[in-house]
């Protein structure tokens, strides 16, 4: 028996190294490669860069040009400027800000230029999020296998496997020459998964390290893009539910607390950090936006998009 979990074990590592090899080729395939440049000038790389000299925005400055124009979120205006790297990017009180979370800034552009001496291209910064998401759902997988669905042949776990590494937006989005977009995309599909994996441990050996890593990466997810809050309250509920149904009182809060108190920090930060640079705790710099549309002047939500919104996403896509 023994022999047989380690070769199984074997078979699983040597077939998930090969997707991971195949994450790398798609990676550096196309337009994009590792490492080719030393310009680390991307949103996420200034924002390590504003953090590390304790401001909020990106260590750039906005052209004075920019500045000066009647409207500089007119997208016919400053159309030169968004196509010189300020596109999707939001202007206040003469400072760039990203409106996108700030987690992969705070996770791994800073630590990557405090221990090297230099950020990382998005493109390597997505490969390792989207390889981190690949071993999180493989782990995920070998857990309920065992715990669930022992009598399972071990082909169907490796095509399993196989399915979740290319089944996926993994490989389209490292195809893609990836920039902060990706960047904030793969980031919350590592930490989404990440929690994912400790939760069900969780409910299967209810810990307080389980439940404390678990609430780690919510707390981290909603850093990467604040919709992500929706994802993070529904698994707290369900998880809640279930401990409330299985759980000794004595245990219960001490659980509830290491899950909780990660994810309520990580609100009050991005509340935090929204309400330092746009004096609002609501706002995440989409209505300063330096994009195609005129955020100052459209709406941004409404109940009346959701009937396009709804055809466009999921027959238009196709």
């Amino acid at each position: 028996m023994k022999e047989r979990t380690a070769l199984n074990n074997k078979q699983r590592i040597m077939l998930l190294i090969v997707v991971l090899l195949f994450y790398i080729w798609t990676a550096t395939g196309s337009t994009n490669s590792f490492f080719t440049s030393n310009n680390y000038s991307s949103p996420y790389n200034l924002l390590a860069d504003g953090f590390l000299k304790g401001q909020l925005n990106l260590d750039i400055k906005p052209p004075q040009d920019l500045l000066e124009l009647p409207d500089p979120y007119n997208p016919i205006i400053n159309k030169q400027f968004r196509d010189k790297g300020f596109h999707d990017l939001s202007l206040y009180k003469e400072k760039i800000y990203m409106y996108f979370g700030p987690t992969p800034a705070v996770v791994l552009y800073a630590p990557s230029k405090i221990l090297f001496g230099h950020g990382l291209p998005d493109d390597f910064a997505s490969f390792l999020f989207i390889s981190r998401t690949l071993i999180w759902l493989f782990l995920l997988l070998v857990h309920l296998k065992n715990l669930y669905f022992k009598e399972t042949p071990e082909w169907m776990v490796l095509v399993s496997i196989s399915l979740l590494g290319c089944c996926n937006l993994g490989p389209y989005l490292l195809r893609h020459p990836c920039e902060m977009y990706e960047v904030a995309v793969s980031s919350g599909c590592f930490f989404l998964t990440g929690a994912l994996f400790w939760l069900c441990k969780g409910t299967t050996k209810p810990t307080v390290k389980n439940f404390l890593l678990a609430g780690v990466f919510l707390g981290l997810l909603v850093g990467c893009r604040i919709y992500f809050i929706f994802f993070a309250s529904v698994l707290i509920i369900v998880v809640v539910r279930q401990l409330f149904s299985s759980v000794e009182k004595k245990i219960l809060i001490k659980l509830l607390a290491a899950l909780i108190s990660p994810f309520v920090l990580s609100l009050i930060l991005v509340s935090l950090y929204n309400y330092f640079r746009f004096n609002s705790i609501l706002e995440i710099g989409t209505r300063y936006q330096i994009g195609l549309l005129d955020y100052h002047v459209v709406k941004l939500y409404g109940v009346e998009y959701l009937k396009d919104n709804v055809f466009n996403y999921i027959f238009k896509s196709i």
